[in-house]
C-alpha cells in the first residue's frame, strides 16, 4: 500500500540510489546534449522533494500526513528544484503520479488500481512537459512503465477501470480457496474468484517494463547506439521506480532492486571508448616481410 510512509521510503532510497549512480547516469548523458549532467540534476530534484515530504512530515507531527499530501508535497518539492531537462521531466512525472491519489477505489484492489492509474497520468504528464518528444527517452521509459503496470492488474479489475486488458497472461490466478475466494500470488483474496490486486507486484511490473524499454532505447536513438549507452534519463527514471518497488516491497524483500551493485543489469551503461589511432607499431601498418 503507498502510505504516507512508504512515500517517504520511496522518496529516501531514490535519493540513495541516485547518489550512488548519478555518476554512472552522467556518464552516459549524450542526448539531447552531451553535458554530462542528467545523474546530477535527477539526484538534486529528488533532493528537493525528499526535503518537502520530511517538511510534511514535520507539520503533521505527532499525528501523520495523508497519502495525497505526501505525494503532493513530493511533486511539489521536485518541481521547485528541478534541475536541467530530466529533472524538469521527472518533476512533472511526479505531478502527474500525485494528481491520481484520490482516485476511487479502496482495499487491495483500490490501491493497486490507484497505483496503475498513477503511473500512466505521471507518463502522460512526463510527455506533456515536453515540446517535440522523442523516443528512446525518459517518456518512453515512463509509457512502457506504465503500460507494464496496467497488464499487472487482474483482469476484472482492468475491465471493472473499463481500460485496456493488456497482454493476456500477465496475471494467472492461484488455486481456489474452500470458500470461492480465489488467492492472488502474495496469499491475499477477492470475493466471487478473482484474484487480489497487488500493489508492490503491479510496482515491480512497472520496474520490469521500464527496464526492458530501457534496454530498447539504442535501438530508437542514433546517438545512444552510436556511443554504445542506454538513454541516461531513462537509466534516472528507472532508478526511481526502482525505489518505488522496493518502498512497497517492505523491510523483509528479500532484494532490494536499489541496493544491487548495478540495478540496471543487462544495460548498456559505459560509453564506449573511442577508436584508438593507428601507429607505426600496429600490425595493420606494419611494412610486408623481407623476402
Amino acid at each position: 500500500m503507498l502510505d504516507a510512509p512508504a512515500v517517504r521510503t520511496w522518496c529516501a532510497l531514490a535519493l540513495d540510489a541516485l547518489g550512488r549512480s548519478r555518476e554512472e547516469i552522467d556518464a552516459i548523458n549524450v542526448f539531447p546534449v552531451a553535458d554530462g549532467d542528467t545523474g546530477t540534476n535527477l539526484y538534486l530534484t529528488v533532493e528537493s522533494a525528499a526535503q518537502a515530504v520530511d517538511a510534511v512530515f514535520t507539520a503533521y507531527d505527532p499525528g501523520a500526513p495523508t497519502p495525497a499530501d505526501t505525494l503532493q508535497a513530493m511533486a511539489h518539492g521536485a518541481l521547485l528544484g528541478a534541475m536541467g531537462n530530466s529533472g524538469t521531466i521527472l518533476a512533472q512525472w511526479l505531478r502527474g503520479a500525485s494528481g491520481r491519489e484520490a482516485a476511487a477505489g479502496s482495499g487491495a484492489d483500490g490501491d493497486a488500481l490507484r497505483l496503475a492509474a498513477a503511473l500512466e497520468e505521471a507518463a502522460t504528464a512526463a510527455r506533456a512537459a515536453v515540446a517535440h518528444p522523442v523516443e528512446g527517452t525518459m517518456v518512453t521509459v515512463a509509457a512502457a512503465a506504465a503500460a507494464a503496470a496496467r497488464a499487472a492488474l487482474p483482469g476484472d479489475v482492468r475491465a471493472a477501470a473499463g481500460r485496456p486488458t493488456g497482454p493476456a497472461g500477465a496475471r494467472g490466478t492461484e488455486s481456489g480457496g474452500a470458500d470461492g475466494t480465489t488467492a492472488s500470488a502474495d496469499g491475499t483474496t477477492a470475493p466471487g474468484g478473482a484474484p487480489a490486486a497487488d500493489t508492490a507486484a503491479v510496482a515491480l511490473a512497472a520496474y520490469e517494463g521500464a527496464r526492458t524499454a530501457l534496454r530498447g532505447t539504442p535501438d530508437q536513438l542514433p546517438a545512444l547506439a552510436a556511443a554504445g549507452v542506454v538513454d541516461a534519463g531513462g537509466l534516472g527514471l528507472l532508478t526511481v521506480l526502482g525505489a518505488l518497488a522496493d518502498a512497497l516491497a517492505g523491510e523483509g524483500a528479500a532484494t532490494r532492486l536499489t541496493a544491487r551493485g548495478n540495478a540496471h543489469e543487462g544495460t548498456a551503461t559505459q560509453p564506449k571508448a573511442p577508436p584508438q589511432p593507428q601507429t607505426a607499431d600496429d600490425p595493420a601498418l606494419a611494412p610486408p616481410p623481407i623476402p
